[in-house]
């Protein structure tokens, strides 16, 4: 059984007189045998009214320019530490581990 159902208008002159019309109708429609109520509801504030102009697509290119980003600092880490590494193992080529059993 529905408790409550949201509607929406065009403008705020459509639902005034949506309002003022259950004041004069009062309980002459009933739904699942229960009379109809109607109340205002409160300001949304929740919403992030600022970024409801952007598109669908605006998002995804800039999902995209993000995601390129990444792929970019995560490519030049790569060649970073690549480049730690084989210096590392350079330096370490220059003395190569020796037996010490061997020597006399």
């Amino acid at each position: 059984m529905p408790t409550a159902a949201f509607i929406t208008f065009e403008s705020d002159d459509s639902a005034a007189i949506a309002l003022d019309a259950h004041k004069n109708i009062m309980n002459e429609y009933q739904i699942m045998g229960q009379d109809m109520k109607f109340d205002k509801p409160s300001e949304p504030t929740d919403i992030i009214w600022e970024n409801r102009h952007f598109t669908a697509t605006q998002y995804f290119m800039r999902e995209l320019f993000a995601y390129v980003i990444i792929g970019v600092l995560l490519f030049a880490s790569l060649i970073v530490i690549y480049a730690i590494s084989a210096f590392a193992a350079d330096l370490s080529a220059v003395f190569p581990p020796v037996s010490c059993d061997g020597i006399e």
